[in-house]
């Protein structure tokens, strides 16, 4: 994980998700998208690019994450912790920036690893 630097942080949509000032982690172990680790006071969110090389329908694959996550999350019978989508600030579950890249954000789960 490498710290972002204030320059390198005004290239990614902070402010579309946090109206406060943000810490940002980039995660370097991930192969498909862009990854930052978010620290925003006492919470973590886990900040993606969405590879749209490899996702041709990014906003479609954003739409069935939100539909996935919460109807995992509803079901009672499902004991796996999920991260929830994090909506931007005017309530979008994704952005797209001038250009061209889609933005997803997640609820960071404390102790999570990913395998590579």
């Amino acid at each position: 994980m490498k710290l972002h630097t204030t320059d390198q942080n005004q290239r990614l949509p902070l402010k579309a998700f946090w109206s406060q000032e943000v810490e940002v982690i980039e995660i370097t172990t991930g192969l498909v998208h862009s990854t930052f680790l978010v620290v925003a006071g006492e919470d973590r969110f886990i900040l993606q690019r969405v590879n749209t090389n490899v996702f041709k329908e990014a906003d479609q694959v954003l739409a069935n994450i939100a539909i996935v996550t919460q109807h995992l999350s509803s079901d009672p019978d499902y004991h796996l912790q999920v991260p929830e989508v994090v909506s931007t600030l005017d309530g979008r579950d994704s952005i797209t920036t001038a250009d061209e890249s889609h933005w997803r954000c997640f609820s960071y789960i404390k102790g999570s690893t990913s395998k590579t």
